[in-house]
């Protein structure tokens, strides 16, 4: 399983999300930032908060409860602390989430992925495109401090060994024999070994197109 190394993004627009200004996220049914419209389980309403206090609240909330949170939940939570500012926060739970989508996708039933109208086949491309629209924002923003995003994506990783309840978080949708989850999470936890290898041998040519691009400071 290889890790997306696609790193820099140019695109940047602001939509409306009540009186703030949001990322501009639709991924039906789960987030619609236009009218924030939340649907990932119990800290739904929790997550279209309005003050960054009781954002952050719920997001101590959420990791206590971090074996029980889908991958979407915490790509909404990564949006939500991108739009209020909290941009360190946003990385740590936008790579929490690609590293449980990840993890999700290998462990589904081969069989049953590609089906249409399988709720596994729905919610992998749910998946794809939380990672497709909020990752300009989020990786432009983190890889202006490549430092800091490593450290970030090894601390992902190392919690990543610990596997979720996926079928208690994905009841309609069918999975291999447990006894094969650990060798792909192990796996994942190599690909992301693989990518933090990538960004350091090509940090410095990140850094001068990041200059180059004039990318710096718009995220």
């Amino acid at each position: 399983m290889r890790f997306n190394r696609a790193i820099l993004a140019t695109c940047l627009v602001l939509a409306s999300c009540g009186s703030r200004k949001t990322m501009p996220v639709t991924v039906e049914p789960f987030y619609d930032s236009n009218g924030c419209r939340i649907a990932v389980g119990k800290f739904s309403d929790a997550l279209a908060a309005k003050d960054k206090a009781s954002l952050l609240k719920t997001i101590a909330t959420m990791k206590e409860e971090w074996p029980e949170l889908t991958a979407e939940a915490m790509y909404v939570a990564a949006i939500r602390l991108y739009d209020f500012g909290l941009k360190d926060e946003s990385v740590y739970w936008f790579y929490s989430a690609q590293y449980r989508a990840r993890l999700t996708r290998g462990l589904l039933d081969p069989q049953r992925v590609n089906a249409v109208g399988n709720p596994a086949t729905a919610l992998v491309q749910a998946h794809e495109a939380f990672l497709k629209q909020a990752n300009p924002y989020i990786n432009g923003y983190a890889f202006g401090d490549i430092e800091k995003l490593l450290k970030t994506v090894a601390q992902v990783q190392v919690e990543g060994a610990r596997l979720p309840s996926l079928k208690e978080l994905y009841p309609t949708v069918s999975f291999i024999e447990e006894s094969r989850w650990q060798k792909v999470n192990y796996e994942l936890s190599t690909g992301f070994s693989e990518y933090m290898q990538t960004i350091r041998a090509t940090a410095d040519s990140i850094r001068a197109q990041r200059k180059a691009s004039g990318i710096e400071g718009r995220y």
